[in-house]
């Protein structure tokens, strides 16, 4: 089964072979490089910043097919959130000014003035719809 996890803003899909808690843990060990030694602090946590125990595991796990879930050490729900903060801060994709060169680079010089304008609706909209999803990052 493949399950996808995410570790510090890292996603990746993990391959387990029995549908066990600590099957996962073991395999997501691998899979992001964390010390075995590590094993006793793991917790896994729903897309709902709901922790998964063990007993509850193979339910949530074949209920939830396609979920992303999250594996933290010594994290609560709340400190989650902080983390993927951090990690969206630090890895953000676009960039505002980014966007303004893209857009500068859509208009052609062959272009009326009208259709100019109408170029000028389009960039403000675009503009706007990447700030919402920016502010979308941030948001529970």
């Amino acid at each position: 089964m493949l399950v996808k996890v995410k570790h510090k803003g890292e996603q990746r899909f993990v391959k387990i072979y029995e549908v066990k808690l600590v099957d996962l843990f073991d395999e997501a060990f691998k899979k992001f490089g964390i010390p075995l030694n590590r094993l006793s602090d793991a917790k896994l946590f729903d897309e709902t910043k709901t922790k998964i125990d063990e007993d509850v595991f193979e339910e949530v796990m074949l209920s939830n097919i396609g979920h992303v879930y999250e594996l933290s050490l010594d994290s609560t729900p709340e400190e989650l959130d902080a983390e993927v903060m951090q990690t969206s801060r630090e890895s953000s994709i676009l960039d505002i000014d980014d966007c303004d060169a893209v857009i500068l680079n859509i208009e052609s010089p062959l272009q009326t003035q009208s259709s100019s304008r109408n170029k000028d609706s389009v960039s403000i909209s675009f503009k706007d719809n990447v700030l919402v999803a920016k502010l979308q990052l941030f948001l529970p």
